[in-house]
């Protein structure tokens, strides 16, 4: 079983992908979590060479999920994550067209190997005011995107809120999960939705 995790910042994807991971792990059941490379803008050196570096990346972990059956694998910002963030690039300028239409021609394939895909969202509001306690526990990774583009604002948040509407229409087969939430209630609906408990 192949997941993806995706959605706006600070929507609670990172809290659910830990408490999946742990109550996987307390019933041994096999799995792996496969987190975005801890590789910054900056390191990548261009906003197309950040995009491939992620997308390998999680090429390689749908492969290991299609021939490893038995796991349960976690994708936190796979595919569909990409193709809403290819876009934004494409309409800030920063990656060319020809580049978004060779990448999105390559992401759109693998889209079908995923199995369920949990859309995360909150209020961009919501998402900034969550930013200051995300610092001051060391959580915060906004950094691996300095220089790439400026999402966390409240305009480019909204943007962003509006990408991930717009993929729901695409896909309405993504589980829409609302981020302000009850943490417990929504580890519930996705163990629930994965088959994992029965409702």
């Amino acid at each position: 079983m192949i997941l993806e995790f995706l959605g706006l910042s600070r929507s609670g994807k990172s809290t659910q992908r830990n408490l999946l991971a742990n109550y996987l792990a307390s019933r041994h059941i096999p799995h792996k979590v496969l987190e975005r490379p801890n590789v910054s803008f900056r390191q990548a050196g261009t906003a197309e060479n950040f995009h491939r570096i992620l997308f390998q990346h999680f090429s390689e972990g749908l492969s290991y999920g299609l021939a490893n059956p038995q796991e349960i694998v976690v994708l936190d910002r796979g595919f569909y994550d990409r193709s809403v963030l290819l876009q934004e690039d494409l309409a800030s300028g920063s990656v060319s067209r020809d580049f978004a239409e060779s990448l999105q021609a390559q992401i759109t394939p693998n889209l079908g190997g995923i199995d369920h895909g949990f859309l995360f969202m909150v209020e961009p509001v919501v998402s900034l005011s969550r930013w200051a306690s995300q610092r001051e526990e060391g959580l915060d990774s906004a950094h691996l995107n300095q220089g790439l583009t400026d999402l966390d604002t409240v305009e480019g948040l909204n943007r962003l809120h509006g990408a991930y509407t717009r993929l729901h229409e695409q896909y309405p087969h993504l589980v829409r999960i609302d981020g302000s939430q009850n943490r417990k209630l929504t580890h519930y609906r996705i163990l629930t939705a994965l088959g994992i408990l029965q409702p």
